[in-house]
């Protein structure tokens, strides 16, 4: 059996598998950690997705705004559609949507945020 060297000094194979699980123990940690923080963020998205797609009325909105969004130019544009697909005091929304719908009247600064966070949600739904 040949020996194994790294420069000079001979390598001990069970140092070697030693060293090799402490590191992938470390790496695992991290991503586990990593998974906490971003799942935390995907589960508060699929909840609202669910919420949105349990009914019918609320998930063709949805579907709708997402199908016009990449169309939409001005933040303007973005908060009247929202406006004018979620205002129906009918709809059954989840809180997230009932705040959107409020945050794009008409007159209030809200308008750019509103689009920000909506487009961002879809693109993040979009990449799951």
């Amino acid at each position: 059996m040949a020996e194994t060297r790294f420069g000079s000094q001979p390598m001990d194979p069970e140092r070697v598998e030693a060293r090799t699980q402490a590191i992938g123990a470390e790496l695992f940690s991290l991503a586990k950690a990593e998974h906490a923080k971003l799942s935390s963020v995907n589960r508060w998205t699929e909840q609202v997705m669910a919420w949105c797609l349990s009914d019918a009325s609320v998930k063709s909105r949805v579907l709708r705004l997402i199908d016009v969004l990449p169309s939409l130019r001005t933040p303007r544009s973005v908060a009247q559609h929202v406006l004018e697909y979620f205002q129906d005091s009918r709809l059954k929304l989840p809180p997230a949507l009932k705040l959107g719908a409020e945050l794009a009247r008409p007159g209030l600064a809200s308008g750019p945020a509103l689009a920000l966070i909506v487009q961002q949600l879809v693109e993040r739904v979009a990449r799951q």
